[in-house]
């Protein structure tokens, strides 16, 4: 994760020191500076790859595809043990469901076109 600022004005001509940081749990972090922020930006780092995968009420793992299908998509696991992803039955589960497009059936798979439907940018959070 990263955590950005900026002030109005700094006499450091910088950030404000971080003093600490620490992961109350898997979604809060809590950061104290050594003085005020103008606004706070917090992403992932850009270099990480995100595939927004999500656990749907029936506790299975899903991924929403991109346009211009916007279908959902169930992840297949190789053992439910492990949750190794079968990428063979994702992409065949993947192409099935890009066929349904109105330009007709975008077979083969490409790992071009999957790579565009598996990958996702991220996003910026921003406080003021």
């Amino acid at each position: 994760m990263v955590i950005e600022g900026c002030r109005v004005s700094s006499p450091r001509n910088g950030l404000p020191l971080m003093l600490t940081q620490t992961r109350w749990s898997e979604n809060v972090v809590l950061c104290l500076f050594d003085s005020a922020f103008d606004h706070v930006k917090t992403h992932l780092k850009p270099e990480s790859i995100y595939f927004r995968i999500t656990m749907n009420p029936n506790c299975k793992f899903s991924k929403f595809l991109r346009s211009p299908v916007d279908a959902e998509t169930d992840i297949p696991f190789k053992d439910t043990g492990s949750l190794v992803v079968d990428i063979s039955m994702l992409a065949k589960e993947t192409s099935k469901n890009l066929k349904v497009t109105e330009e007709g059936s975008l077979l083969p798979l490409s790992s071009e076109t999957f790579g565009y439907q598996m990958v996702q940018g991220i996003e910026t959070i921003i406080f003021h």
